[in-house]
């Protein structure tokens, strides 16, 4: 009797380095839920969820790599370039009324 040859399957990539890993069986790693699924602030592709915590739940939007929250507590998400920006002239302006 010969062995039967099962195609390899790929864990879906979805938050894979997240609190909530996906982890579907895939051929390609993603899985039909995430395959398709558009980061929400740019609309690249999405691989993670938000894991910011708002008024005790967990944002949970779709992001890409290169998009995160708001910082300072503000409700939507830009690129991780914006918020370094944003950061540093909460902390100018900190200084400045201090």
């Amino acid at each position: 009797m010969a062995d039967a040859k099962l195609p390899k399957t790929i864990p879906c990539q979805f938050n894979a380095g997240g609190w909530n890993p996906c982890k579907k069986p895939t051929d390609n790693g993603w899985c039909s839920k995430h395959e398709n699924l558009k980061c929400v602030s740019c609309g690249e592709k999405a691989v993670k969820s938000c894991d910011v915590q708002m008024g005790g739940l967990g944002c949970g939007s779709p992001l890409c790599k290169t998009c995160e929250h708001k910082p300072g507590g503000e409700w939507g998400h830009v690129t991780k370039e914006i918020a370094k920006q944003m950061r540093v002239a909460a902390k100018k302006e900190k200084e400045k009324n201090c």
